[in-house]
């Protein structure tokens, strides 16, 4: 009999592929597949995820509702085989890549049925694609095979979390374009701050979503000396994972402020930003590759990244500057200069207090007619002959039956009554378009109000169980939503009749041009993704086809840049605000701060969710864009001389710069207060959101909520000034 012995066994050695040209190093682990990189020029280092080394991961749905997720690192089989060089984009060469061919997946605890295991069920083949001679490589989802009978594919996250930035550890920031735009630093200290700018970490800490509604299909980072870009060429089906100096995934409970771990939530180490891409399933397969193409810019930062992807957009046709949309329709012209004006006519509330309204109110069952057509015609007497405002464009906002937000879309009409009527609207519309204004109707063809008496649940969309898909509840109580095949029907009746009737020169979709594309599962309008993107396009063309000019709601998206010509955007929610959207596209659209009233409420430097009247004042004139607001007939009287003095000066700025790139955004303080832009005319701004004055590099100071503009042209006129309440002083002259 044989004794028991102890003996040593060698393992076989993993060998890690590797991508390399002159200027990128790609390292991808055999058996893990995370995916890490170093840029050569500064020799910077950018890790794979974090938190579980992971590659990936695949998220799987049951006919039951159940959810499934599955790492990519479990396949158990993996064929890894170099890819041959090829072409790249624009006929461009492209180096060597790797395929990865991945199936045999296993989950965690495996199936607890043999009829609900996925082992023999799923096939993936992923590429990684290096440029021959460029700082760039290609993610391609090639195919993703799925026979199982109980689970449908639903996302895939690759690269996930991949080259993140590390909180305190690591000197950089992750960037967004959600809305204009906007960075999370990893770091923000060395500016003295105890409880004083401590609201800078609640924007920027804790943070974790995920994004189905950018306003451009990128994303990047910076870190120490390098950054990068990641455009995600394919976008319909696509969606963007951000966490901002968190430890927490999207989807995961908040973790308390000190981290300490609360029940149900997942904590990880170390707190990181990372931003990668989330590709949506097209009801339930991956129906065509995806690709995402990552750009290393050694030095570089969000400016470079924005002027990359300016490039692409010039590619790719999405880039149509105003001047072409003037040449298409003269009226587009009157937005140069314009200011932005939300006339609100008349409110209504269900009563229903249990509830509330995503737009804040509590269903109190309030009614009031705050601005009749009469006393919108004399505003625009007012405007055009008294304060000698040239250009304007007024959108009127409750003009329907029963009132703002209120029997949308198909019971909007006839028009309302308490306010004076069809035939005062006609006579206010004329009275605007008589003045040069840009004059029309604040509209909406997203939501199905409930209340509606026409309502029909054939016009909604359907979710892939059956169920009918929520809108959002505002001033008229609980809405549906529309798909937008029906949306195309309904706003091409309702505009004959406006046109036909009122003979408004613009219009205004409400919460449209921003929305995320959806999926309908009605058999009578079924939509993917991407038919819902076109369904869209339709839907606004319905005006435009018109000869009106058109403004929509929501951040602006540049797949419909072609079709609107100005945009209400929200300021962004989280992170610190910088101008992705205008650093590519500033001349091809005008953008309006959403919702503007013009009182001081907000709740730190940067301005609560809708903005206060210091901080829109001097992002007008740091962004270049003309100011907007929202009135009454009542707070107009109130605020007419503000109006004029904000105006002339604002308005004045986006005149002059209106068609230049903006070449440049600077923040020159650690508190990120006083910022700088350049525009290409050489027109250059400085403003100070703060409230301590700030030495210019002349000398002077720059005093708290001030603003310098210097314009270097012959005929140019630099100025300088500040806001106080209610009014603003300005001392022009040549710098």
């Amino acid at each position: 009999m044989t004794a028991a012995t102890v003996r040593r066994a060698a393992r076989p050695a993993i060998e890690d592929w590797i991508l390399e040209n002159d200027h990128l190093r790609l390292t991808l682990k055999a058996d893990s597949l995370a995916l890490s990189a170093e840029e050569l020029a500064t020799g910077t280092h950018w890790p794979a995820d974090l938190w579980e080394g992971s590659a990936g991961r695949l998220r799987l749905r049951s006919r039951d509702g159940d959810s499934l997720v599955v790492n990519l690192a479990a396949a158990r089989r993996k064929h890894i085989e170099p890819l041959p060089p090829g072409e790249g984009a624009a006929g461009k060469a492209a180096g060597a890549g790797l395929r990865l061919g991945l199936s045999q997946f296993r989950t965690r605890l495996g199936p607890v049925r043999r009829d609900r295991g996925i082992e023999g069920h799923l096939t993936l083949e992923l590429q990684i694609r290096l440029a021959a001679d460029r700082p760039e490589f290609v993610c391609r989802i090639e195919r993703l095979e799925n026979t199982s009978p109980y689970w449908q594919f639903e996302t895939l996250e690759w690269p996930l979390r991949t080259f993140p930035v590390r909180t305190v550890d690591d000197d950089g920031y992750v960037a967004v374009p959600q809305e204009q735009g906007f960075i999370i630093p990893s770091r923000f200290g060395d500016v003295g701050h105890f409880r004083y700018l401590n609201w800078v970490w609640d924007r920027v800490a804790g943070q974790a979503a995920v994004l189905d509604n950018t306003s451009m299909p990128w994303f990047g980072a910076k870190k120490g000396e390098s950054a990068f870009l990641c455009i995600l060429e394919t976008m319909d089906d696509a969606a963007i994972g951000a966490i901002g100096n968190d430890v927490r995934p999207p989807g995961a409970p908040p973790a308390a402020p000190s981290a300490v771990p609360v029940p149900g939530a997942t904590l990880f180490a170390p707190r990181l930003s990372a931003v990668w891409p989330l590709w949506r399933s097209v009801k339930g397969e991956l129906a065509y590759p995806r690709v995402a193409r990552y750009t290393f810019l050694p030095r570089g930062g969000y400016v470079e990244m924005c002027k990359t992807y300016r490039r692409y957009a010039r590619e790719t046709g999405r880039f149509v500057t105003l001047c072409r949309k003037i040449e298409q329709n003269p009226l587009v012209e009157r937005l140069i200069g314009a200011p932005h004006v939300e006339v609100q006519l008349v409110a209504n509330h269900p009563r229903q207090p249990e509830y509330q309204g995503l737009s804040g109110a509590i269903y109190d069952g309030y009614h009031h007619v705050n601005t009749t057509f009469p006393q919108v015609e004399a505003m625009v007497r007012d405007l055009r002959q008294e304060l000698g405002i040239e250009r304007a464009v007024l959108l009127l906002a409750g003009w329907g039956q029963a009132g703002y937000d209120n029997f949308r879309p198909i019971d909007t009409l006839p028009v309302n009554e308490e306010a004076g009527g069809p035939e005062q609207l006609r006579r206010a519309v004329q009275a605007g378009k008589d003045a040069g204004y840009l004059i029309g109707l604040f509209d909406n063809y997203r939501n199905l109000d409930l209340l509606s008496p026409s309502y029909d649940e054939r016009y909604i969309v359907r979710e892939a169980g059956g169920a009918l898909h929520a809108g959002f509840s505002s001033e008229g109580g609980h809405s549906q939503q529309i798909c937008t095949q029906e949306a195309v029907h309904l706003f091409r009746r309702n505009m004959e009749r406006f046109v036909a009737e009122f003979g408004p020169n613009v219009h205004y979709l409400d919460t449209v041009g921003g929305l995320p594309f959806f999926e309908c599962y009605d058999r009578r309008h079924p939509l993917t993704r991407s038919e819902d993107r076109e369904q869209k396009g339709a839907l606004m063309r319905v005006a435009t086809d018109a000869g009106l000019v058109l403004g929509a709601e929501g951040q602006p998206r540049d797949w419909n840049l072609p079709i609107a010509a100005f945009y209400e955007e929200h300021p962004v929610r989280i992170g610190i605000d910088v101008p992705l959207y205008h650093l590519v596209y500033h001349e091809c659209a005008v953008l309006y701060w959403q919702h503007g009233m013009p009182y001081n409420y907000g709740l730190d430097n940067y301005g609560h969710v809708r903005g206060t009247l210091f901080t829109k004042f001097l992002r007008g004139l740091l962004y270049g864009d003309p100011p907007s607001w929202v009135f009454t007939d009542r707070s107009y009287r109130a605020w007419r001389s503000t109006f004029k003095a904000i105006n002339d000066i604002v308005a004045a700025h986006h005149r002059r710069v209106a068609h230049d790139e903006l070449v440049d955004h600077r923040l020159l303080t650690p508190d990120l207060l006083v910022q700088r832009t350049r525009f290409s005319s050489g027109v250059e701004v400085t403003v100070n959101y703060g409230e301590f004055p700030y030495q210019l590099e002349d000398g002077t100071a720059l005093p708290a909520h001030g603003y310098r503009i210097v314009d270097p042209s012959p005929d140019g006129r630099s100025s300088r000034g500040h806001l106080a309440i209610q009014c603003v002083t300005e001392h022009a002259g040549t710098e």
